[in-house]
This record gives C-alpha cells, sequence and structure tokens, in this order.
C-alpha cells in the first residue's frame, strides 16, 4: 500500500501500491523516513540573500538516500526556475536521532519563491523516491534588505 502523509511540510514514505493517482507519490518500499523543511516550511529572505533548508530523519537507515534541495522563483509566466540547488547522498542516521540537513542559498530579489526536496533512494533493495514543494512565500525588496542576526 502506497501511502503519502503531510502534515504542515512533513513527508512520510511509507510502501504503496502502483497505479496510485493524485499528487506526486512515493514510489518502492518505504522505510520510516520523514523528510522536512526548515524556517518556518517557507524561504527565509535577509541579508541580501533568500535560503531554504530540509532535512530527513529515519528509524531504519536506507542503503542509498539522496536529498536535494533547491529554491525556485516563480516567473512572469508562473513556471517555477530553480535558482539554486544542493544535493547530498549521507545517509540519515538511525532512530530520528541524526537528521541529515541540506541548506541552499543565493542572492535574494523580490518575488514569490519555495523550497523544493527530492529524495531518491534504495531500502532494501527496492528504489524509492519521494518530491515535495514547501509553502509559497511572497519576498519584497524590504524582506531582501532585512538585517538577520
Amino acid at each position: 500500500m502506497r501511502v503519502l502523509t503531510l502534515t504542515g511540510a512533513l513527508l512520510l514514505l511509507t510502501p504503496q501500491p502502483s497505479g496510485c493517482a493524485g499528487p506526486p507519490q512515493p514510489s518502492g518500499v518505504g522505510f520510516n523516513c520523514e523528510t522536512h523543511f526548515d524556517f518556518g516550511s517557507q524561504a527565509r529572505p535577509g541579508n541580501g540573500r533568500i535560503v531554504g533548508a530540509a532535512f530527513t530523519i529515519c528509524v531504519t537507515p536506507p542503503q542509498r538516500h539522496v536529498l536535494t534541495v533547491s529554491l525556485e522563483r516563480r516567473d512572469t509566466n508562473a513556471k517555477w526556475l530553480i535558482r539554486a540547488k544542493e544535493t547530498s547522498s549521507t545517509i540519515p542516521g538511525v532512530n530520528f536521532k541524526v537528521r541529515k540537513q541540506v541548506t541552499v542559498g543565493t542572492a535574494c530579489s523580490p518575488g514569490h519563491w519555495r523550497v523544493r526536496a527530492r529524495t531518491v533512494g534504495r531500502y532494501k533493495g527496492k528504489p524509492y523516491t519521494a518530491e515535495n514543494a514547501s509553502i509559497e512565500r511572497t519576498v519584497s525588496r524590504r524582506d531582501c534588505e532585512r538585517r538577520l542576526p
């Protein structure tokens, strides 16, 4: 059985049947990993930059786990364009004790921004994938120029 559970910006991977319709679903076998977005589930502007972050924690470590986090800005045609991207192939820790975080940043500009997390991996010999986007954030020039600690 395939299930994609979203609670805020929480993405749970669990086994799913093939042929599921609807929003993007994890495929393959799940393993009790969760991917979350940092900074209140949105991109965070300030100090002339904009940053986004996501992290994964697992109960049981997978054989392979690649987390790609990207910052996307919506253009005038309502298309989301990747402005920055970072990838990590570090395996998350076990029993939710060690999290694998990926942070991405770029020059800030006013507009509509979001963070996207894509996970690809292998657990018990079976591949899995999952993808999710954060809450969209409208960023002003003042937001970009704001001083952060």
